[in-house]
């Protein structure tokens, strides 16, 4: 199954009211829940997976960024995205597996 993340191309800028630059709130909250759900998979937020821009979703996205080498604003944007995406893919095709 493929996450939604995987799917996103665009630079897109979460603010802590909850919307994007040209994006709808649910469009916005679509995303920061997806972004949460693969920062949960990677280990980095332990918080309610609620699509909402929060202080510890921020903190986590700052630590991913820290450990990526990118600039911590705590926001999402494509470096960020990408980071993810190749996080996630890493964490599925190291894990171990001579097959």
């Amino acid at each position: 199954m493929r996450a939604p993340l995987l799917a996103i191309r665009r630079k897109t800028r979460v603010q802590h009211s909850g919307t994007s630059p040209g994006q709808s709130n649910e469009g916005s909250a679509n995303l920061t829940l997806a972004v949460q759900r693969a920062l949960r998979s990677l280990d980095y937020y332990m918080g309610v997976d609620d699509g909402a821009a929060n202080p510890d979703f921020a903190a986590s996205l700052t630590d991913l960024q820290f450990d990526s080498g990118l600039p911590m604003t705590g926001e999402i944007d494509g470096a960020t995205l990408q980071a993810i995406r190749r996080r996630l893919y890493l964490a599925k095709h190291s894990s171990g597996d001579a097959s």
